[in-house]
């Protein structure tokens, strides 16, 4: 009988095949062991050209995002601005006046061109300067007074930018449209004229009333006095309009003002 040792070898005997581990990145075909640095180069390569790629991808997007960013923007702000001054009734988007959209002071503008900007009487109201107040604790004779004061003005601002915007948007019924404006003004001087002042209220009360009902009707003079100048045949002086519009915006100003200061002397009484 065969010995067992004779088929089974040992140390003693033939060698046992030592087990091989093969790389992660080895493959099972014979033809590894002979591929060489052939397959490192292929990999290097698509690594490269790869890289070369992204870095193209990334450099058209640094170009264009900027470039659509700026012109989203550019069209907001032309939106906004139409908005300002075509809305149908007063804003106060822009409270900057006349002078701050243009450099150019000493350029002529036709009649068309300066309807198109944002000028006071699309854009100013009393009680935008009053509505920071909530009338709460004010004497209720002065809160009616003060109501009454900024809806006449509100309702002709109103009316006066629509036919402002309508003169702007129809050449052929600018001259009717401003005429209506200008008439509008009249009326609301009136109408300012005619609201009766408190007589109970006290006589620092009585004096920031009359000083906002004088602003008031100054405003609406001054409007008057811009709308003129829009309705003229000839080219406009931008520096002639810009002045005409800054002086609405102050006197709004005052008059809300004065008006506030009202409300606030007659709650701390």
């Amino acid at each position: 009988m065969p010995d067992y040792y004779d088929n089974h070898p040992t140390q003693q005997g033939t060698p046992l095949a030592q087990p091989v581990i093969e790389s992660a990145s080895a493959t099972t075909s014979p033809d590894n062991s002979s591929s060489g640095p052939a397959a490192y180069v292929i990999f290097a390569v698509g690594v490269a050209v790869l890289g070369l790629v992204l870095s193209a991808i990334l450099g058209f997007f640094s170009v264009l995002v900027p470039y659509a960013i700026s012109g989203i923007g550019n069209m907001t702000s032309s939106e906004t601005s139409h908005t300002e001054s075509y809305g149908g009734a007063p804003t106060t988007q822009n409270t900057e006046g006349l002078s701050e959209q243009n450099d150019s002071a000493s350029q002529t503008l036709t009649p068309a061109a300066a309807l198109d900007l944002n000028l006071a009487p699309y854009s100013s109201l009393i009680d935008d300067e009053v509505s920071a107040f909530d009338y709460s604790g004010a004497d209720a004779s002065v809160t009616q007074y003060v109501r009454s004061v900024v809806k006449v003005d509100k309702d002709a601002a109103t009316s006066v930018a629509r036919d402002l915007n309508a003169a702007a948007r129809d050449g052929s019924t600018t001259t009717e449209r401003l005429d209506a404006a200008l008439a509008t003004c009249e009326q609301t001087i009136s109408g300012l004229r005619s609201i009766e002042a408190p007589s109970s209220a006290s006589s620092s009360v009585s004096a920031r009333l009359e000083q906002g009902i004088s602003s008031a009707e100054q405003r609406w003079q001054l409007i008057e006095a811009e709308i003129s100048l829009l309705r003229t045949d000839g080219d406009i002086s931008y520096d002639d309009l810009a002045t005409a519009d800054a002086k609405v915006w102050d006197e709004t100003e005052q008059a809300g003002s004065s008006l506030t200061e009202a409300l606030t002397l007659s709650a701390d009484k």
